[in-house]
C-alpha cells in the first residue's frame, strides 16, 4: 500500500468565519444577479417593458429622456431621443424602423416652433407619410404638440438679430404653432393616435397659448429644468394610453 502524506496548515482563529460570510455574500450576489437577468428576460419576453422613442429636435435633445422612469417612479417604459435639426426627419424615421435590434414599439413624431411660420404645407404631408411608415413597420406611432414661444418672442429675437447686425421682425410665429397644434389633434383624433400635448403642459393658459415665462430659456422659443419636469409626466400619462398589439 502506498503512503501518502498529509501536510497539516494551521488556520488562524476567525478565518473560518470569514470565509463563511463571503461564501454567503458569494451566493446573495450571484441569487440576485440570476434575478435580475429572470426579470429583464421576462419584460423582454411579455413586451411589459415598452420602447418609446421620442423624434424631435431641441427640445427632445434637452430632455434628458433616459432618465424619465426613474424621476417619475415609472416602470414599463424606456424612453430614447433621436433627432435632427431639420423639418424632414424622414430618414431618420427610417433608420429607426429599420433596425434589426433596438427597434421600438413606439414612435412619437414632434416638430419644432423654429420652423413656423413657413413649412406648415409641407410638414403636414410629410407627418402623414411618417404615420404610414410606422404603421407598415408593425411600430405605433403617436403625435406631439409643439411647444409654443413667449408672448415676447419677435421683440426677443429682433434684438438678437440686432446684435449680429441684422435686420428684421418676426411675425407669426405664434399663429402658426397654435394653428398646427390644432391641427395635430384633429388628425389624430381622425387616426386613433395618441397625443402627447406639451403645448398643454406648458402653455400661460388654455386662452393664453403662448409658453409660460416661467418655463422658458432667455431666447424665449426653448424649455427650462422646470418645464421639462412639467414634461414627464405628461409624456408618461400619454404613453399609457397607446394600445400595443402584442
Amino acid at each position: 500500500m502506498r503512503n501518502y502524506n498529509t501536510l497539516s496548515v494551521p488556520i488562524p482563529a476567525g478565518t473560518g468565519l470569514r470565509m463563511l460570510s463571503v461564501l454567503l455574500g458569494a451566493i446573495l450576489l450571484v441569487g440576485s444577479s440570476l434575478h435580475a437577468m429572470e426579470a429583464e428576460m421576462t419584460d423582454n419576453g411579455s413586451k411589459t417593458t415598452r420602447h418609446i422613442v421620442l423624434l424631435g429636435a431641441s427640445i427632445g435633445e434637452k430632455w434628458d429622456l433616459s432618465g424619465v422612469p426613474e424621476r417619475t417612479g415609472t416602470r414599463g417604459f424606456v424612453f430614447e431621443y433621436v433627432g435632427n435639426y431639420s423639418p424632414d426627419k424622414s430618414e431618420l424615421l427610417a433608420g429607426i424602423l429599420s433596425r434589426e435590434e433596438g427597434r421600438p414599439d413606439a414612435v412619437i413624431i414632434k416638430q419644432c416652433s423654429a420652423y413656423f411660420p413657413g413649412n406648415e404645407k409641407k410638414l403636414k404631408p410629410m407627418i402623414k407619410d411618417w404615420v404610414a411608415d410606422c404603421h407598415e413597420a408593425g411600430v405605433v406611432p403617436a403625435l406631439a404638440t409643439v411647444v409654443p414661444v413667449v408672448w415676447s418672442f419677435p421683440l426677443r429675437i429682433f434684438i438678437y438679430n440686432l446684435v449680429k447686425g441684422k435686420w428684421g421682425w418676426p411675425k407669426g410665429t405664434i399663429e402658426a404653432v397654435t394653428a398646427f397644434n390644432d391641427w395635430i389633434r384633429e388628425y389624430a383624433a381622425q387616426e386613433g393616435l395618441v397625443v402627447v400635448d406639451l403645448e398643454a403642459a406648458v402653455r400661460t393658459s388654455d386662452t393664453d397659448r403662448h409658453l409660460n415665462g416661467r418655463y422658458a430659456t432667455r431666447d424665449g422659443m426653448h424649455l427650462n429644468a422646470k418645464a421639462y419636469r412639467q414634461l414627464d409626466s405628461k409624456i408618461v400619462q400619454a404613453v399609457s394610453k397607446i394600445e400595443f398589439a402584442d
